[in-house]
């Protein structure tokens, strides 16, 4: 009786290990993110991890977005990556980035990209506190319309189609888990090579950025560059 009672007890962790694995996520890969400049393999290669409705992240895009226009480096020099990576208090930065990538998937020209990012961020207060009152459905109605309109990319299936926005809304989890895994836990968060460095998140122009790239293609340490200090970001 002992023996099984013993084999029933197994059998049913063995049951529940089962379902907790088809319950979690695939883990993230390797690489995620938006090539906005450049590649990962260019020599200096910049991850930025950005909130759609953060405030912070909206008032560092302009300097990026400059240094993105300003072209000073060929693509093999210097790489600029943007990854999502919504803050749960911002109530629906889930379902605008939801939205954003159903729209990055079906546009391939990096300057619309681009324009359709600054987009995002200036009418940033529509998704916030003039859609607090919305149903979900009236929200990603909302969201539609905004890309359609602004973008001009029809991404509505991705809330109106059960199956596209479960694809997309995955791909969102994804991109925390990404963040989340290495120890991003505010926006906007940098990291340059691989390394977490935020004090670049303190520039205010692109000429800051150029400098700190050159000397960084010079050789020069990077803990060298400038000295360490906090950049201004929302945390969780």
């Amino acid at each position: 009786m002992k023996t099984m009672v013993n084999c029933c007890v197994v059998q049913v962790m063995c049951l529940l290990a089962a379902v907790v694995v088809r319950a979690q996520l695939p883990v993230p890969p390797v690489q995620r993110g938006f090539n906005l400049a450049g590649t990962r393999a260019s020599t200096v290669t910049v991850e930025i991890f950005y909130d759609l409705l953060c405030p912070d992240s909206k008032s560092n895009w302009p300097v990026i977005h400059k240094v993105l226009d300003s072209a000073v480096f060929a693509a093999d020099k210097l790489g600029i990556v943007m990854n999502i990576f919504p803050l749960p208090y911002h109530h629906h930065s889930t379902f605008v980035s939801t939205g954003f990538r159903a729209y990055m998937a079906r546009t391939h020209d990096i300057s619309k990209q681009i324009d359709c990012i600054t987009k995002v961020f200036e009418l940033q207060d529509d998704f916030k506190t003039k859609a607090v009152d919305l149903s979900e459905a009236a929200l990603g109605e909302k969201i539609g319309k905004f890309f359609a309109t602004e973008c001009a990319v029809d991404v509505s299936d991705a809330f109106t189609n059960i199956t596209t926005h479960e694809m997309y809304r995955e791909q969102v989890v994804m991109d925390w888990k990404y963040a989340a895994a290495r120890t991003v836990c505010g926006t906007p968060i940098f990291t340059v090579n691989g390394v977490m460095d935020n004090a670049v998140g303190n520039f205010v122009s692109e000429e800051q950025w150029e400098s700190y790239v050159r000397r960084l293609l010079s050789g020069e340490p990077q803990s060298s560059v400038h000295a360490a200090a906090p950049s201004r970001h929302t945390t969780l």
